[in-house]
């Protein structure tokens, strides 16, 4: 049932032209039939991360559904790798421990719009990357001195083996790999 000010509003509307296309709200229990997602197409789910080293420096292995579009690029000041995963919700609670993991300074993990994921990884300082998908999970390998350290897991993850830790992820073998691109950032000029 609509009050006397919506009775008006829409009135108004129609005297001008305007024809709403769906009933006004009248009460904030009309929010339940809002979804989580405001509508936008959501395609799969961001379940884990993993931090760990690896030969060449160190890898952040996002676990998520397939179907996900990926976009990522850089910030600096300080150095961050941004990567956006189009069409996920964050089904995960856990936050990183803000442990310095070789270059790694801190992993940042966002429902940063209603149908994208954002991963913000802090650097020490402009390093090489790349990002590949691998089955249902997105691997972003850092070129940095090799340097030992404990691996981090977010509290989701299920299958944290030996292999993980050396900076194998543990994936099927028929799992396609696509290189997606390589990026070098540039260290800022004082």
């Amino acid at each position: 049932m609509m009050g006397p000010t919506t009775v008006a509003v829409t009135a108004a509307l129609l005297v001008y032209g305007f024809a709403p296309s769906t009933p006004a709200a009248t009460a904030p229990s009309a929010a339940k039939a809002i979804t989580l997602n405001d509508g936008a197409p959501v395609r799969g789910r961001v379940h884990a991360i993993e931090v760990a080293p690896a030969a060449s420096g160190a890898e952040v292995v996002i676990a998520a559904d397939s179907g996900l579009t990926l976009a990522h690029f850089t910030l600096e000041g300080p150095s961050r790798i941004v990567i956006d995963l189009g069409g996920a919700n964050l089904a995960m609670r856990s936050a990183y421990d803000g442990k310095a993991r070789g270059p790694i300074r801190n992993v940042r993990l966002s429902q940063y719009r209603a149908d994208t994921v954002r991963l913000v990884i802090d650097l020490d300082a402009s390093r090489r990357y790349t990002v590949q998908r691998e089955g249902n999970s997105v691997r972003v390998a850092l070129t940095a001195p090799a340097v030992a350290f404990t691996p981090w897991a977010s509290n989701n993850v299920v299958r944290t083996t030996t292999a993980v830790a050396a900076g194998h992820l543990d994936v099927p073998v028929s799992a396609p790999t696509t290189k997606v691109e390589t990026a070098k950032v540039e260290a800022p000029k004082v």
